[in-house]
């Protein structure tokens, strides 16, 4: 099962880098993420007020620590979040991988007015979760 998986991401992080797109749809193809970082659980600093969503799905349990929807007045929301597997990790069309009990952190740019901001979270075994959280952009 593990071949299967690296192979997944083998090929998505190939379709990804090719260029190529969707003649018709050019939007619809994925980016790999390059500026996002991970930290350690214990490092991340993560207080007992932080917001966190929780979901599962088999023995996949994954977590974004930001609320469903907020206003905020920066143009960037960083979407952090962390899952007890290795994972594939989808927010919005920027794509990247996480290993297990590692907390992630994206920031995404945010335009003018109300943003979704959709998240999926992925591991070897097709377990999926989901998430979605708006943001209210208002300078």
């Amino acid at each position: 099962m593990k071949k299967i998986y690296w192979f997944l991401i083998l090929f998505l992080l190939v379709t990804a880098c090719s260029g190529q797109q969707n003649r018709e749809n050019p939007g619809d193809s994925l980016e790999i993420a390059d500026e996002v970082t991970f930290t350690s659980t214990e490092a991340a600093n993560l207080g007992q007020e932080t917001p966190m969503m929780e979901q599962s799905s088999g023995p996949l349990t994954a977590r974004i620590f930001s609320m469903a929807d907020t206003t905020i007045n920066s143009e960037q929301l960083v979407i952090q979040g962390q899952a007890n597997e290795e994972v594939v990790v989808t927010v919005n069309d920027e794509l990247f991988t996480s290993q297990k009990d590692m907390v992630f952190a994206l920031p995404v740019d945010l335009e003018e007015g109300p943003n979704l901001i959709e998240i999926v979270i992925s591991d070897s075994e097709g377990n999926e979760v989901y998430f979605s959280i708006t943001a209210v952009y208002e300078p």
